[in-house]
C-alpha cells in the first residue's frame, strides 16, 4: 500500500491499495523492485501539476541518504554522509475504476479533474531518482472542476471515453478530454419569440487536447432536445467568439447573452 501527502513528493501522492506480485533482486547498494499490481478500492492517485517540474529542473537538489537538500548543506556534509542510489523500481499497473486520479491545475482554486477509469501504466523511478509514466488511462466519469481566475467555479461532467497518456516525463502526457455542464434555459434572449420563454436543456462542452501543461481548450454549445441543424439559433453560433461569449453567460448568469447586444465581456476570457 501506498499512503503519502504532498510533502513525501511534489510529483505524485495518495494512498493506494494493491494486490500483485513484487520482485526484488540485485545487490544491496544496487537493488531493483518490479511490481506488478492492480489497485484496490479506495484507492487515491493525486497529481500535482503546480510546482513540482519546477523542483524536478532545479540543479541545485541533492539526494542524500534519500533526502533533497540544499548545494551549502550538501557541501558542509559530503564527507560525512554516504551517497546512496535509488533502487530501481518499474511499477506495472492495471488499473480499474476502483482507483481514483487526481489531477490538480491549480491547487490554489480548486481546479481539477477528479476521474476513474481504466488503463495500463507503468511507474519507473530510475537509479539518480528521476520519474516517468507510460501508458494510456482512460477515464470512464468524474468531474473537471472549472475555475476561471478564482471568480467562479463549475462542475463539468466527463463524457467516457477520454484519455490520457504518458510516455515520459510526466508533466508532457497528452490529453484527449470532454466535459459537459448541463443546465436548463431559455432561448427566449437568442430568438425573441414569446414560444421560446420556456426553458430547455443545454449543454456546455468544454474540450480539452493536446498537452496537459498547456492545454488547448474549445467550446460548444449543444441542444440534446433540438434538432442543431433546423433551429432557428444554430446560425448564432458561427464562430468561436460567438460560442465563447454564450458559454461564458451560461455559466455566469445562466442564460444567453441577447443576440446583437455587446457581450458579457468575458469571451476573451477563455485565454
Amino acid at each position: 500500500s501506498l499512503n503519502t501527502d504532498v510533502e513525501f513528493s511534489d510529483l505524485y501522492y495518495g494512498q493506494a491499495y494493491a494486490t500483485g506480485d513484487i520482485k526484488i533482486y540485485g545487490p544491496f547498494d544496487n537493488i531493483s523492485i518490479d511490481i506488478t499490481a492492480t489497485p484496490g478500492k479506495q484507492t487515491k492517485l493525486y497529481l500535482p501539476l503546480t510546482s513540482g517540474e519546477d523542483l524536478a529542473e532545479q540543479s541545485y537538489i541533492t539526494f542524500i541518504n534519500g533526502k533533497a537538500l540544499d548545494t551549502a548543506t550538501a557541501v558542509e556534509n559530503l564527507e560525512e554522509l554516504k551517497i546512496v542510489n535509488f533502487p530501481q523500481i518499474i511499477m506495472n499497473l492495471e488499473v480499474t475504476e476502483n482507483a481514483e486520479v487526481l489531477v490538480i491545475f491549480d491547487e490554489t482554486v480548486g481546479d481539477l479533474i477528479k476521474a476513474s477509469g481504466k488503463g495500463d501504466l507503468q511507474f519507473k523511478v530510475d537509479r539518480d531518482g528521476s520519474f516517468n509514466m507510460y501508458g494510456t488511462y482512460e477515464l470512464r466519469k468524474g468531474d473537471y472542476f472549472f475555475t476561471l481566475s478564482g471568480v467562479f467555479n463549475k462542475r463539468f461532467k466527463i463524457a467516457p471515453g477520454g484519455t490520457i497518456t504518458w510516455n515520459g516525463n510526466p508533466y508532457n502526457a497528452v490529453l484527449d478530454i470532454n466535459a459537459i455542464y448541463s443546465l436548463k434555459t431559455s432561448l427566449y434572449n437568442l430568438t425573441g419569440a414569446e414560444a421560446d420563454k420556456g426553458r430547455v436543456n443545454v449543454e456546455c462542452h468544454l474540450k480539452m487536447s493536446g498537452a496537459l501543461m498547456n492545454p488547448d481548450i474549445t467550446f460548444d454549445i449543444i441542444f440534446p432536445d433540438l434538432d442543431a441543424n433546423s433551429s432557428d439559433v444554430a446560425w448564432m453560433f458561427n464562430t468561436d467568439e460567438q460560442i465563447n461569449k454564450q458559454v461564458f453567460s451560461l455559466l455566469v448568469l445562466g442564460q444567453f447573452q441577447p443576440s446583437g447586444a455587446g457581450g458579457v465581456g468575458l469571451s476573451g476570457g477563455v485565454g
